[in-house]
């Protein structure tokens, strides 16, 4: 069964908002926009995800599990917004360093650590090295963390 991840996503805000008005003004949506939403996703479950009391409707037990992977859904979403706003800036992305150990030690720490401290913000990036002929995984640690506290604040 295929599930639309926003009403999931909008079933979360309804939980945190405690009341469809709230949510949907949370949402930017209209109140009525909302509650259709909801009727569709429990069209597709074909169950309720609400306990209705006259005019007030209280997620149910099932609506509460889903209302979790909404939450998870909106965080998801906002993690990737966070990730492409820093890679469409240049502060985020792969760097992958191939050099012989001297090298590394001696010339590469120094530039890697004149462009984090030039960025305007602290760049997120993932760091590979790979030392040719050694297998030397511990001093790869050793050297970027070495990158990072030579320009640590302070």
């Amino acid at each position: 069964m295929k599930i639309d991840p926003k009403h999931l996503a909008q079933l979360s805000v309804i939980v945190e908002a405690g009341s469809f008005q709230s949510a949907a003004d949370r949402l930017e949506l209209t109140q009525p926009a909302l509650s259709r939403n909801m009727s569709a996703l429990e069209a597709r479950m074909g169950t309720p995800v609400f306990k209705r009391d006259g005019r007030r409707s209280v997620p149910n037990t099932l609506g509460l599990r889903l209302a979790r992977n909404g939450l998870a859904i909106r965080l998801a979403e906002e993690e990737a917004s966070v990730v492409a706003d820093q890679s469409a800036k240049g502060s985020a992305g792969e760097l992958r360093i191939g050099a012989p150990p001297i090298v590394a030690g001696r010339f590469i720490t120094e530039a890697l650590s004149k462009f984090i401290s030039n960025s305007q913000a602290p760049p997120t990036f993932e760091c590979y090295c790979q030392f040719y002929g050694e297998s030397n995984l511990p001093f790869c640690a050793c050297f970027f963390l070495s990158c990072l506290n030579s320009v640590a604040p302070g």
